[in-house]
């Protein structure tokens, strides 16, 4: 009888595959803006489209289209609505919403 060691001996190879998930950051986002009354006007478009370095939130997706519009600077009151509710200016606006551009409106 021979000892052995556990070390010598033959045992069934058992790989371990170890997954992690990993949170991928999603580094372009493409917006499309709806536009009514005067932006419409303004930008003789129905709508507009907008590439981002990620997702913004709704201050920030305002102001870039104020600077890449600079016709709509001097609206006053133009809002962003986002899935027909207007978002606080911290809201992160995901691409897949139905975004649009309101214009100031006059009446009571």
């Amino acid at each position: 009888n021979v000892n052995t060691s556990s070390a010598d001996r033959d045992y069934p190879r058992v790989d371990y595959l170890y997954t992690f998930d990993l949170q991928i950051t999603k580094l372009m986002a493409t917006y499309t803006l709806l536009l009514f009354g005067i932006c419409r006007d303004l930008l003789k478009k129905d709508e507009i489209s907008l590439v981002t370095e990620q997702l913004v939130d709704a201050q920030t997706l305002l102001s870039i289209v104020k600077k890449a519009h600079p016709e709509l600077q001097n609206l006053p009151s133009l809002r962003l609505a986002a899935d027909q509710h207007f978002p606080k200016p911290d809201f992160i606006i995901e691409e897949r919403m139905e975004i649009a551009l309101i214009p100031p409106v006059s009446g009571g």
